[in-house]
């Protein structure tokens, strides 16, 4: 399906300050079970994107395990080369050339009013319920810019550039932000792949 017909809903979010693997995804797997409860999604091919910034593939790799155990295929990770010659692997990672393909596709299809609030959604984290995750998921776009962090040793024009919605603090997060531009820029992406939609076809979940 071309992107420029599609409208994406946001049919749940769950965020947690959690750094234990077994509580993170076990409300990972709550929060898919409760989306199989919803008829579209009933038979669907969950597609995880991940980010392997620091733990590499091991939390994708993980995430599919729980999943799996728990019942709830058809699952698919998503899996990204990086460097001339490098092996696919399983996540994604977040560094600064790919925020700007998520950031351009995010802000494309908002011009267009392409993405709406699910009227049933999805909140397994007692942190969350729909009128939180709205103000929260708002003030994250609000937050979100591009900075250029100046060297206090070098003497140089040229700085670091960061894309994010932090503050030095960490008390202001873009967790939800990061999501959304994940799930958006991933779901285009597999949407038009393909071998993807080959393999969907395949199994039965296109």
């Amino acid at each position: 399906m071309p992107c420029e017909v599609c409208v994406w809903q946001v049919v749940g979010l769950d965020e947690t300050s959690e750094y234990d693997h077994k509580l993170v995804f076990g409300m990972i797997v709550e929060h898919v079970r409760r989306l199989r409860t919803i008829p579209a999604f009933r038979g669907a091919c969950c597609v995880l994107a991940v980010e392997r910034n620091y733990g590499g593939p091991m939390e994708a790799t993980m995430a599919v395990d729980f999943l799996t155990q728990a019942g709830l295929q058809p699952v698919h990770v998503i899996s990204e080369e990086r460097g001339s010659g490098s092996r696919s692997l399983p996540g994604v990672v977040t560094d600064l050339t790919a925020k700007k393909f998520y950031i351009n596709t995010l802000q494309q299809l908002m011009h267009k009013g392409g993405i709406v609030w699910a009227e049933d959604g999805v909140f397994v984290s007692t942190q969350m319920e729909r009128e939180k995750a709205q103000r929260e998921m708002c003030g994250q776009m609000m937050r979100y810019r591009r900075d250029v962090i100046k060297s206090k040793t070098h003497d140089s024009a040229d700085g670091t550039v960061k894309i994010h919605g932090k503050n030095h603090s960490g008390s202001e997060r873009d967790d939800l932000m990061m999501a959304l531009q994940m799930a958006v820029y991933w779901g285009s992406t597999k949407m038009s792949d393909p071998h993807f939609i080959s393999m969907s076809r395949r199994n039965g979940w296109y």
